[in-house]
């Protein structure tokens, strides 16, 4: 049997092996343990590099004025935002594509959720960690993500290509 230790939320306790996978939920109060899909433990580090490689494949793929937001001090939705412009509805989908894609190949890692509006004008990928939005030109312009968010900090374009430098198609 393998070694637990306790995280407590409230009345729910999460029980950790060693390895740092979730192995289950405690509810005190009636006694049932919970199975749960394992997940990854992740730190700010990995989530940065995943960002980062996320803007990669986006660049690689032509993405226009590509940001990372680090929204991790602001809130608990994530810990970055990488927004990026597709300049036509398909370019949207191959971008959205691309990252899906790439990212399950080389992090075998799936969003666990994934949205658009009914146009395909803007596509969402939600990584837990990393939350991906590919908007056409004309829903960057109108929704300003960067400018709801300007209290995040903004990793430069210089930065997350070196950090990604080893993740290019493009050597």
């Amino acid at each position: 049997m393998p070694n637990f230790h306790y995280a407590g939320l409230n009345s729910l306790q999460v029980l950790f092996d060693k390895t740092g996978f979730v192995s289950g939920l405690h509810n005190p109060l009636k006694s049932v343990i919970i199975s749960v899909k394992e997940v990854e433990m992740t730190d700010i580090t990995d989530s940065k590099l995943l960002a980062c490689v996320i803007a990669r494949i986006l660049d690689d793929k032509l993405g226009k004025d590509i940001s990372i937001l680090n929204i991790s001090h602001v809130s608990s939705l994530a810990d970055y935002f990488v927004i990026v412009t597709g300049d036509s509805t398909p370019q949207v989908k191959a971008l959205m594509e691309a990252v899906k894609d790439t990212i399950k190949k080389r992090f075998e890692r799936l969003p666990s959720r994934m949205e658009n509006d009914v146009r395909n004008r803007w596509n969402l990928l939600d990584y837990g960690d990393v939350v991906v939005h590919i908007l056409h030109k004309d829903e960057r312009e109108t929704y300003a993500i960067e400018k709801f968010w300007n209290h995040a900090f903004s990793v430069t374009e210089a930065e997350w290509k070196e950090i990604s430098k080893d993740y290019t198609v493009y050597k």
